[in-house]
C-alpha cells in the first residue's frame, strides 16, 4: 500500500522589518481590512462561520495586537508615498500639457514636422491633424486661374477644460477659479514656470484650429 504523500507546509511569511511574522489567518484579516476599515467584515472574510457580533468583538481583539497594527501602518505609509509620487507626475504631466505649443509641430519651413520630431509633450495635447485639398481660384476673365494646394491642420486640447476637470477630480477645487488661485494650490516650482511662461508669451489659451498651408 502506497504511503500518502505529505504536503509541504507552506513557506512562512517574510518577516516585516520591527515586527514579528504574521501568520496566514492575519495576514488575510489585514488585507481584507485594509480595503473597507471594517473590522468585522474583514475578520468574517477570514472565517465566515463566526457570527457578526463575534466576528467585530474578535476582529477588534486583532487590531489591538501590536504586530498587526505596525502592519497596517506600514502599509498606510506605502500608500502614501506612491500616493504623492502620483499626484507629483500629474502635476508634472498637467503643467507640461498647458505649456503644449502648436508651433513645435511645424518645421522652419511652415510644414509639419514628422510625428516622432514633435515634442512628446506636444504630442499627447494633439486632438485633430489632418490634411485637405484646397483649390483657389484668382482673377477673372481671361486672367482666371484655378490653382490648388493641400492645407494642414492642427489642433490641440482644450487646456483650461483640461485642467478644469484635472484639478477637480483630484479634489482641489469645486469650481474653475482665477490662475492665480490655481498657481498657489501647484508646488512652487511648477507655479514659477508657468508664471514665466505666461510673461515670456508661449502659454496660449487660444485652440482654435491653426491651418499651415503648404507653399
Amino acid at each position: 500500500m502506497a504511503r500518502k504523500k505529505l504536503v509541504p507546509d507552506p513557506p512562512p511569511l517574510p518577516v516585516k522589518p520591527g515586527h514579528e511574522p504574521l501568520d496566514p489567518d492575519e495576514d488575510m484579516f489585514v488585507t481584507e481590512y485594509l480595503k473597507h476599515f471594517n473590522q468585522g467584515r474583514a475578520y468574517r472574510t477570514v472565517h465566515p462561520h463566526v457570527s457578526r457580533a463575534s466576528a467585530d468583538v474578535l476582529g477588534h481583539r486583532l487590531l489591538k495586537k501590536v504586530k498587526i497594527r505596525a502592519e497596517i501602518a506600514a502599509v498606510l505609509r506605502e500608500r502614501r508615498r506612491r500616493a504623492e509620487v502620483t499626484f507629483r507626475k500629474v502635476l508634472r504631466a498637467a503643467a507640461e500639457f498647458t505649456l503644449a505649443d502648436v508651433g513645435d509641430c511645424v518645421g522652419p519651413d511652415g510644414q509639419p514636422l514628422p510625428v516622432q520630431e514633435i515634442p512628446p509633450e506636444t504630442r499627447t495635447a494633439i486632438t485633430r491633424f489632418r490634411t485637405r485639398e484646397r483649390t483657389v481660384t484668382v482673377g477673372v476673365g481671361k486672367q482666371r486661374r484655378v490653382t490648388s494646394d493641400r492645407v494642414f491642420e492642427i489642433q490641440l486640447a482644450n487646456k483650461i477644460q483640461a485642467l478644469g476637470f484635472l484639478f477637480r477630480h483630484l479634489g482641489m477645487d469645486t469650481s474653475i477659479p482665477p490662475l492665480e488661485v490655481l498657481f498657489q494650490t501647484l508646488p512652487r516650482a511648477v507655479a514659477e514656470e508657468l508664471r514665466a511662461a505666461m510673461a515670456q508669451g508661449t502659454f496660449r489659451p487660444s485652440e482654435d484650429p491653426v491651418p499651415i498651408q503648404q507653399l
